[in-house]
């Protein structure tokens, strides 16, 4: 017997704030996932996850699909409420206060009311710093974790470059030693350890482990199948 199932399949978390949401479409037969096609949201640190949902379960049935999945179910341990435990996290009152404020700033910028960036101060000294740059929720429940290393003069960014080796935390695994590892792998590979501050990235290596708490329950530990 042939079934419709929509499901969230993948969450990305990014330096901005930003999240971006990943549904997968499923053809279910007899129990087994035959096909899947994606559907995507995004949404900002002054945006309501709930009024995206709204809007992609309005969307949904227009396209002859159903809506999502509000429960956890066999084919993926991401839910809407996954996507709410992280948005509360990340989307603290300060860092939707800066999002506002940067916006705001770059606004009156564009329309010349506010006076443009200046020029680079070329005495200011190249700095480097690494940071976590992109978190993504895996319906398997494991968490890619990505870093960029930044070239800086002083406070302002001069270049990004992301750092090809990214890190991998599968349900049960230690944060620290995971997070140890690839400060010493950036060592080895000549880069500055993972910036701990949140200034450059909504993201941090704290928080990191606030993420993993929240989707690593003893549960998600229990049903982990790594070929899902």
């Amino acid at each position: 017997m042939l079934a419709l199932k929509t499901i969230v399949d993948q969450v990305e978390l990014t330096r901005s704030g930003h999240i971006q949401v990943r549904f997968g479409k499923l053809r279910i037969k007899d129990g087994k996932i035959i096909a899947c096609q994606w559907h995507r949201t995004a949404f900002g640190p002054d945006q309501a996850w709930d009024s995206a949902l709204v809007a992609v379960n309005a969307h949904l049935p227009q396209l002859g699909e159903v809506p999502v999945i509000e429960a956890q179910v066999p084919e993926s341990e991401l839910t809407p409420q996954t996507v709410r435990d992280q948005v509360g996290l990340l989307h603290t009152p300060e860092r939707v206060a800066i999002f506002r404020e940067q916006q705001a700033l770059n606004q009156a910028r564009f329309q010349g009311l506010a006076p443009p960036l200046p020029p680079f101060d070329l005495a200011i000294p190249l700095d480097e710093k690494t940071i976590v740059s992109e978190v993504k929720l895996c319906r398997n429940g494991c968490i890619r974790v990505h870093f960029d290393n930044l070239v800086m003069r002083g406070k302002r960014e001069v270049s990004a470059e992301r750092y090809r080796p990214y890190l991998e935390l599968k349900p049960g695994d230690v944060v620290d030693t995971s997070m140890g590892k690839i400060n010493a792998q950036l060592q080895f590979d000549g880069y500055p350890p993972l910036d701990t501050m949140a200034g450059l990235s909504a993201l941090t290596p704290q928080g990191i482990a606030q993420i993993v708490a929240k989707l690593h329950t003893p549960e998600c530990i229990a049903r982990y199948k790594p070929g899902l």
